[in-house]
């Protein structure tokens, strides 16, 4: 039954990959840093409850991976705490006529 989880797991994990490979896009970046941070709980979850210490490597490898695909959308992700975003005034501007287009 294991094998079979195993195998199920390690088939989605080839598809995406290809996916990923094929016809990259920027939300399959997204989608797969929140997949790690959800397998990384999961794996934090296991350490917590005695699993082998040998999950560490993985632990580390996920996180970091993780942290790689998100921090590009943590950093664009407006900035509505700290004042206007330039994303909401170029919208503004899209809206005026002759205004944001060269002449």
């Amino acid at each position: 039954m294991q094998t079979l989880y195993a195998n199920l797991m390690g088939s989605v994990v080839v598809v995406w990959a290809l996916l990923r490979i094929v016809k990259p896009q920027p939300a399959h970046g997204l989608f797969d840093g929140v997949a790690r941070t959800l397998f990384s709980a999961w794996q934090a979850y296991a350490l917590a409850h005695g699993a082998t210490r040998l999950l560490w490597f993985f632990f580390a490898v996920e996180v970091s991976f993780g942290l790689v695909q998100l921090l590009p959308w943590w950093r664009a992700r407006p900035r509505r705490l700290t004042g206007p975003s330039t994303a909401g005034s170029c919208r503004r501007s899209r809206s005026l006529p002759g205004i944001g287009r060269p002449s």
